[in-house]
């Protein structure tokens, strides 16, 4: 809006439940695309897009609009190209990225979601290192973004620093800092490779647990190929059979926390630095009391193999 825009015409969302449904979104509308901005783990869902194929379907636009100048002999300025962003807010400390060697141009995030560094923790940035963010006009600078060789020079020239770094603006809080560095060491020494492992057969098995335990008394939003999720189930529980409201404070009482998004879905996320396979089936066993205590009698199809009284949410909970 401030540079003239009216957003409910320049910002245009792109269907697509797959990475390569946006992909195809984005080549619709290559000439109106300018800013390509996408949640590689979506924070509703937990559904999780293939990062490398969005992009390449950018440069692809790209490219096609640097041949279309080129050809052109109009004096009008050639178009600009689609610069790719990520809003990592869900992905950081729960997926592998590779953010330089798939060419995103900028992202940031939070961290104090999957990376753990507790509430209010310091947020994070990357620019492409191709990006000479010492010549970006109109950026917010502050003097953290100068050199550390002339910072305390005072000179009347600022003095940025190359890439990311240029854009700070002041010192970081110190404590912030102390809780963020110690969760990403953590997270350096079991390392994202070993983390993502574990995180899929954590999810696979959650999901599991909660179709035996109670059938067809749920649906899951998240895609169901364990490679295009992140560390997270979103369970749908229709109404009127289920009050999300009173799942959610009956699960408070047995001091279990999942996030509730209203009207019907709660969103459950193992994540897999800190829980357990044993916390997964103990989340289970308290869920099915849950929804026995806020719920009519139900009783789940029992799968092969199990018994009526394994599957059935009017049962006794188990200790």
């Amino acid at each position: 809006a401030a540079r003239g825009y009216d957003p409910a015409v320049a910002i245009v969302r792109a269907p697509g439940d797959t990475a390569a449904e946006i992909a195809d979104a984005l080549r619709r509308r290559a000439d109106a695309v300018a800013l390509v901005l996408v949640s590689p783990l979506q924070y509703y869902t937990g559904a999780f897009f293939d990062v490398k194929t969005i992009v390449q379907a950018a440069r692809e636009i790209a490219m096609n609009n640097e041949s279309s100048s080129s050809s052109s002999s109009s004096d009008e300025p050639t178009t600009q190209l689609p610069v790719v962003g990520l809003d990592c807010a869900h992905a950081v400390g729960n997926v592998e990225l590779a953010l330089h060697d798939d060419d995103v141009d900028f992202a940031c995030w939070c961290s104090y979601k999957y990376l753990n560094a507790g509430p209010g923790a310091l947020a994070g940035a990357f620019v492409h290192a191709k990006h000479d963010t010492t010549a970006l006009t109109g950026a917010l600078r502050g003097w953290w973004g100068n050199r550390r060789e002339t910072r305390f020079d005072m000179r009347p020239a600022f003095d940025p620093q190359p890439g990311v770094n240029g854009l700070q603006l002041s010192n970081p809080p110190t404590l912030p800092v102390v809780a963020l560095r110690e969760a990403l060491a953590l997270h350096v020494e079991a390392g994202m490779p070993a983390l993502r492992a574990k995180s899929l057969r954590l999810t696979a098995y959650l999901e599991k647990r909660l179709r035996d335990a109670l059938g067809d008394h749920f649906q899951t939003l998240t895609p169901r190929d364990p490679a295009r999720r992140g560390a997270q189930l979103s369970l749908l529980f229709p109404p009127p059979q289920f009050d999300v409201d009173a799942i959610v404070a009956a699960l408070r009482r047995r001091d279990v926390f999942v996030d509730l998004r209203r009207p019907d879905v709660i969103r459950v996320a193992p994540a897999p630095i800190y829980n357990s396979f044993a916390d997964v089936h103990r989340f289970v066993e308290h869920l099915r009391a849950a929804l026995r205590e806020v719920s009519a009698p139900l009783s789940a199809p029992a799968p092969p193999g199990a018994t009526s009284s394994d599957n059935a949410l009017d049962v006794e909970q188990q200790s």
